[in-house]
């Protein structure tokens, strides 16, 4: 925990987001880039979920595919 004594109590000099030229920025907002791992991650779980959604779909007995799933998922 800080102690009270070393917190900085200025204000903050960061600019806030500015978009358009109506505030000074530039014509169009820049995006930030994710990162491929992430982008990576976001696609293979996607996957996987609608997978599983297909594997329970045609599943004989859903409600004991996902049960029995569970249980040897813990």
């Amino acid at each position: 925990m800080a102690n009270l004594s070393t917190v900085s109590l200025r204000r903050s000099t960061a600019r806030p987001l500015t978009r358009g030229r109506l505030w000074g920025g530039s014509a169009a907002p820049t995006l930030a880039r994710m990162p491929a791992s992430a982008l990576a991650l976001v696609l293979a779980a996607a996957l996987f979920h609608a997978g599983w959604n297909a594997l329970t779909k045609r599943a004989r007995d859903q409600l004991a595919f996902l049960w029995s799933s569970m249980s040897l998922a813990r």
